[in-house]
Order: structure tokens, then C-alpha cells, then sequence
């Protein structure tokens, strides 16, 4: 496998790639004849990606079968000889890799031609400033960040791994410390308390939902209705008001499009990656959110699903709410975003305003290649 690490060492101390080196010798070590990889790429870098890809075709030269189950297409023209398409539990197409194209197999994934990836955006951004972050650092993880988000506007963050984004956002909601600088929601200082800054209208959507995001043995139901319990409880006697709670629920539920049998009974890990990333959603409208934080919404899920996160999201944002998305996909960014900021060892290398968005100057600004900042 390639891996040079000591046996004894654990394996929750190897990074994503390395762990998956680890299963993959798991299997092999009892001689497996048939390998199934379930999304296997979802954690890896570029780099983690074509070292386990070189892995696979050297198995699969020893005479072993392989299932390879991923929602990245690109990635199965690349690697797969034969390309079988499901939808709803269905197979809706099947061929060579060789006579497919990605368009082929996003009109067999949701149903229809995508003439286009994005929804058309209608939300106006306003002149006032909903999130102001000023000066603010942390040693070793940000720098001296001043950037603002409007009302309506979605602000995306472009960054590698290790630009310190993700580490942006959970300080912004008091999960991270900072040594210096102001965060303030609609000119109020958010305190470093994830309680204080959800009850001053900050919603969080964190890019590891499985352990983060959901609590997976609870329902559907239960999972949306968490954030909100306290609004939905009768003044003095904290009694949830059933009727008016479940009401709601279905509303966003619908909103976002979650497709389920049952609310109240089905687990939420009983769903598929896109549905579990909806219902993540769909738990914080509900407090009407002035700010939205949404880190890599649509990770680890389909064409189909994307879609409609990228509907929910356009749709937060015509009703008001400011929007800021951190995605590693540049294309994503540039689809959805009005205002794009390149983040490198966690200092704003660059600023992008839609009339101006080139993803390869994105990409260079990400790697600490360009020092034009207008935040």
C-alpha cells in the first residue's frame, strides 16, 4: 500500500488519505476477490486522490473486481471501465465509460437535462452590512482578516486546505478562539459562546455533518426541530406547543425538499448524504437567521442534490439573511456567490466581484499568488 508508517501506530492519528490505505490492506488481507468503494475520495486531497487511484489500477491489474460508488463524475470517467446510474433506487442508465459523458449521466442522475448547474439568483443585496468582521487574528490560523456580508448577498471563501477557512468560520461562531479583532452582527458584538451567538441569529452549517451536524440515531423530525425547541414552548411552563412545532417542521422539510417516508420515526443516518445535508439545513430557518455559515453545503453528495441545496440557498438569501459559503469547489463559488475572497495561510490574498470572477486568478489568489485586497 505504500504506507510508511509504524504498525503500532494508531490509526486515528493518520490523515484521511492513510486511513483509507489501512482498509484497503484490511481487505486485502483476507484475500478479497470483489472491492466496493463508497465515496471513497470524499476527505482526500488532490494529491491522497491519485495515490489511491494508483493503488486501484494496480489491483485491479492483480485480477481484483471493484465497485466504485462516487458522486464526483469526473473521477468515475477516470477511473471506471463501465458506468451504471441510479436514481430513487433505480437503475436509470448504464454503458461503457469510454461512450459517456458527464452531461449523460447528470440527465440520468436527476431525471432531466441541467441546462444549467445553478439556479437563476433573485435575492437584491443591500446597502446594509449584516456581518462585519474586523482585524481579526489568531496565531497561526488567521491574520488580520477585515471583510463584510450584506444582506441578500452570498460571500463565498475560496481556499486550499490548511488556508485557515473552515477555521474562520468556527471562530466567527464562537468555536475557536481569536487573540484580536471585532465580529459583529448587525453592529452588535457577537460574544465567543456558539448558545449566545445562535440566540443573536447565527446559523452554522458545518462541513462534517455525520459528526457535527446531526444527531444520527434521533429522526428526521427531531433533528430540525432541536434549534428551535425553546420558541415552540408555552411562556412559564416550557410545554412545546406539538401542533405548531410539527407545522413548521413539514415547512422546512418541504422547503429544502427532504424526501422521506416518515419524519417522526426514521433515523436521520437512514438517508441518503443529500438528504442528511438537507435536514442540516433545514433546522435553522426556523429561528430566521440573520447569517448563515455554510461550510462545504454540498460534500459528498449528487448533481440532483446539489441543485436543490443551491435553491434553499438562494432562497435564504432573497429573504434576507446574509450567506457566507466556504466550498473547495472553485465552479461552486463562482456559480452561486456574488462576491468571492481568496483565503492563503489565513490572510485575504484577493477579492472577486461577479463581474470579475476568473477561475484561474481564484485559484492562483488561493494559492498566495496575487495581493490586489478589497474585502
Amino acid at each position: 500500500m505504500d504506507l510508511s508508517v509504524a504498525p503500532a501506530t494508531p490509526v486515528g492519528a493518520l490523515p484521511p488519505g492513510e486511513k483509507q490505505l489501512v482498509e484497503i490492506a484490511k481487505a486485502l488481507s483476507h484475500e478479497a476477490r470483489v472491492m466496493i468503494f463508497d465515496e471513497p475520495t470524499t476527505s482526500l486531497t488532490a494529491h491522497e486522490v491519485d495515490r489511491l487511484f494508483s493503488i486501484i489500477r494496480r489491483l485491479q491489474s492483480r485480477g481484483l473486481a471493484m465497485i466504485y460508488i462516487s458522486h464526483v463524475l469526473k473521477d468515475v470517467l477516470r477511473l471506471c471501465d463501465k458506468i451504471l446510474v441510479l436514481r430513487d433506487g433505480v437503475m436509470a442508465g448504464t454503458g461503457l465509460a469510454k461512450q459517456m459523458t458527464e452531461e449523460k449521466m447528470v440527465t440520468w442522475m436527476v431525471g432531466r437535462k441541467m441546462e444549467q448547474m445553478f439556479p437563476p439568483r433573485v435575492a437584491r443585496i443591500s446597502n446594509e452590512p449584516v456581518l462585519r468582521v474586523e482585524n481579526l487574528s489568531q496565531p497561526g490560523i488567521v491574520h488580520d482578516i477585515s471583510f463584510g456580508v450584506h444582506e441578500g448577498e452570498v460571500l463565498g471563501i475560496s481556499g486550499l486546505l490548511g488556508s485557515g477557512r473552515t477555521e474562520l468560520a468556527r471562530i466567527i461562531f464562537g468555536l475557536a478562539p481569536k487573540t484580536a479583532g471585532n465580529i459583529l452582527l448587525a453592529e452588535q458584538r457577537l460574544p465567543a459562546d456558539p448558545r449566545k451567538v445562535t440566540n443573536a441569529g447565527v446559523a452554522f452549517l458545518t462541513e462534517d455533518r455525520r459528526q457535527e451536524g446531526l444527531l444520527g440515531i434521533a429522526s428526521i423530525a427531531q433533528n430540525v426541530a432541536f434549534p428551535c425547541l425553546t420558541d415552540y414552548a408555552s411562556r412559564g411552563l416550557a410545554v412545546l406547543q406539538a401542533d405548531r412545532l410539527r407545522s413548521a417542521i413539514e415547512r422546512m422539510a418541504g422547503s429544502v425538499r427532504i424526501r422521506a417516508v416518515d419524519f417522526d420515526r426514521m433515523p436521520v443516518f437512514s438517508l441518503s448524504g443529500g438528504n442528511q445535508q438537507k435536514v442540516v439545513l433545514a433546522k435553522w430557518p426556523l429561528r430566521a437567521p440573520k447569517l448563515f455559515i455554510l461550510d462545504e453545503p454540498t460534500r459528498g453528495i449528487d448533481v440532483g442534490a446539489n441543485f436543490e441545496i443551491y435553491k434553499a440557498i438562494d432562497e435564504l438569501a432573497a429573504a434576507g439573511a446574509g450567506v457566507l459559503m466556504i466550498t473547495s469547489e472553485i465552479e461552486e463559488l463562482m456559480g452561486m456567490c456574488d462576491r468571492i475572497l481568496a483565503l492563503s495561510k489565513g490572510e485575504i490574498t484577493a477579492a472577486f466581484t461577479r463581474d470579475h470572477f476568473d477561475q484561474e486568478a481564484i485559484l492562483r489568489a488561493a494559492m498566495g499568488q496575487s495581493q490586489q485586497v478589497r474585502a
